[in-house]
């Protein structure tokens, strides 16, 4: 799961993105020198440890049902990644499920909903393609029945399809 800290002030802006032990890691080390760095007001909310430095208050958590909004459709992702066969596109789409709307794991049927959009789909099952994709150890069938991306077809979509 990844996570996004923002923090902007006049001049000063900080931005941290990726996943979240990394993003809590910087926050951990790094934010009392950062609000330091606004000003005295926004030490106000702070704590003094025993060596003097600024300590933030408790970070606050986002809520575990927070959705971002995805700026890309499964259409145009497919695009990005030029999926053309019918192996990369369910590849692809595991992925983009995965990655955009957070989904670990997902049934043939939710896969074959988004893929159904795609006009290069077109007129194909999903049950029937999903065998070389598994296969080839990009997806993997659970014990319930649902699939999932493997750490290889994470890595075949982030390199380009290679």
């Amino acid at each position: 799961m990844d996570a996004k800290f923002h923090l902007k002030r006049d001049n000063f802006e900080v931005e941290v993105a990726g996943p979240v032990p990394f993003v809590e890691n910087l926050l951990q080390n790094h934010l009392a020198a950062w609000l330091s760095s606004m000003g005295s007001e926004q030490l106000q909310h702070g704590t003094e440890s025993p060596s003097g430095a600024a300590e933030a208050t408790a970070f606050p958590r986002v809520d575990p049902r927070f959705q971002p909004k995805v700026n890309v459709t499964l259409e145009e992702f497919t695009q990005m990644k030029e999926a053309v066969s019918p192996s990369d596109l369910l590849i692809v789409a595991a992925y983009y499920l995965e990655k955009y709307r957070r989904q670990e794991s997902f049934e043939l049927g939710e896969l074959h909903e988004a893929l159904k959009l795609l006009p290069a789909w077109e007129c194909r099952e999903t049950q029937t393609e999903i065998e070389m994709p598994i296969a080839s150890g990009f997806l993997e069938r659970l014990r319930d029945g649902r699939y999932t991306l493997t750490f290889k077809g994470q890595n075949y979509v982030r390199n380009g399809l290679a």
